[in-house]
């Protein structure tokens, strides 16, 4: 017993001995060139990004890759998706039920939805295009971003819309409520 004791007071005085002393003075690390110093200011690198964006053939949507410039929050998805039909995308046979306005979406996001400024223009759409008009910036904005449903406004206050089976709805809208305008696969 007695030299079971010595064992563990002599792992215990090797253990205590073992400690780091203090600095005498700090340590300068040389840091990369370009990294942010004290400040968190995060500004587009130029680098193009490659975003999902949802456009329609025939009567559901499909995926289209899109470049567009780097950005801050939602906004390289909204200008992606409300960048002109490139002329491949045209000869391809597909279209948006956007209305021209879309071109200047805006959006912000809080917590897992997006809250997207609704487009002008498209309360003149018909029930059906509006329908397809919401489900492309609901599949859009939910590919590439952390939103998980997206909610339509005006002012910052909910707007009703049609979800996929033409009921007008004030709440957020996820991709299930258009299974049927889902890509097809």
């Amino acid at each position: 017993m007695v030299g079971a004791l010595a064992v563990w007071l002599a792992l215990a005085m090797a253990l205590c001995s073992c400690s780091i002393g203090a600095q005498s003075s700090p340590d300068l690390l040389d840091l990369p060139s370009g990294t942010p110093s004290g400040s968190v200011t995060q500004r587009p690198s130029g680098v193009p990004l490659t975003v999902q964006v949802y456009l329609l053939h025939g009567d559901r949507l499909e995926r289209v890759a899109r470049s567009v410039s780097s950005g801050v929050g939602l906004d390289p998805v909204l200008r992606a998706l409300g960048a002109p039909l490139r002329a491949d995308e045209v000869a391809r046979g597909l279209r948006t039920a956007l209305p021209e306005s879309a071109s200047r979406l805006s959006g912000s996001l809080a917590g897992a939805t997006a809250n997207i400024a609704i487009p002008s223009g498209l309360d003149r759409l018909s029930v059906r295009e509006q329908q397809t008009a919401v489900a492309q910036i609901v599949f859009t904005v939910t590919a590439d971003s952390l939103a998980t449903d997206v909610q339509l406004t005006n002012a910052g206050r909910a707007v009703a819309v049609p979800d996929g089976v033409g009921q007008l709805v004030e709440r957020p809208l996820t991709r299930g409520d258009f299974a049927t305008l889902a890509p097809a696969g």
